[in-house]
């Protein structure tokens, strides 16, 4: 599709002030939302700098610090599964002088 052929389209739908490089930045505001890592994002749109990337998404404070929480939860919870605890009761699988760091060299 072209810049042309585009903007053809968006002029007979009467979309009110809509350029075709603001899908560029919906297309990539939208990927990092959906989760997919910037890095990625960064090589989906074509990008060589990282900082382009970065001028291209939109996130808010809130969108990024809710997003922080959500993995570092996630995280947590695949190392309290490593260690033997359950998520409710705080129950072992393993001796207590290895979760006390006891031994440790």
């Amino acid at each position: 599709m072209t810049y042309q052929y585009a903007r053809n389209i968006v002029k007979a739908t009467a979309a009110p002030k809509f350029h075709t490089h603001s899908a560029r930045h919906y297309c990539a505001t939208a990927l990092l939302r959906g989760g997919v890592d910037i890095r990625r994002a960064q090589t989906y749109l074509g990008h060589r700098s990282l900082k382009s990337t970065q001028r291209y998404t939109h996130l808010s404070n809130t969108e990024v610090a809710k997003s922080m929480k959500n993995k570092l939860e996630e995280l947590f919870r695949e190392k309290l599964d490593d260690t033997g605890f359950e998520h409710k009761g705080i129950k072992s699988a393993k001796p207590a002088h290895i979760l006390n760091g006891a031994g440790r060299v």
